[in-house]
């Protein structure tokens, strides 16, 4: 089945496919994602993380406390 994305989820999908099992930082994200001019909080990348969890797997990206997220591959259970 397709799953329809935003085009910031698949921006992060793809930043993380790049950078794959790599713990990459909220602050990372916002900067790869946004324009620069635009200010975004921590918040927003939460977000998308958790819009992401819903449309694909819940275990597909790994919240790191206090550092950030990593992606892993279903199934891979990293």
């Amino acid at each position: 089945s397709t799953v329809s994305l935003t085009a910031h989820e698949l921006k992060v999908l793809s930043y993380f496919m790049h950078l794959q099992g790599r713990v990459v930082s909220q602050t990372e994200l916002i900067v790869h994602i946004y324009e620069q001019d635009v200010v975004r909080d921590s918040n927003t990348i939460e977000v998308v993380i958790a819009r992401l969890r819903e449309k694909l797997f819940p275990e597909f990206i790994k919240t790191h406390r206090g550092r950030g997220y990593s992606m892993s591959a279903p199934g891979e259970g990293a």
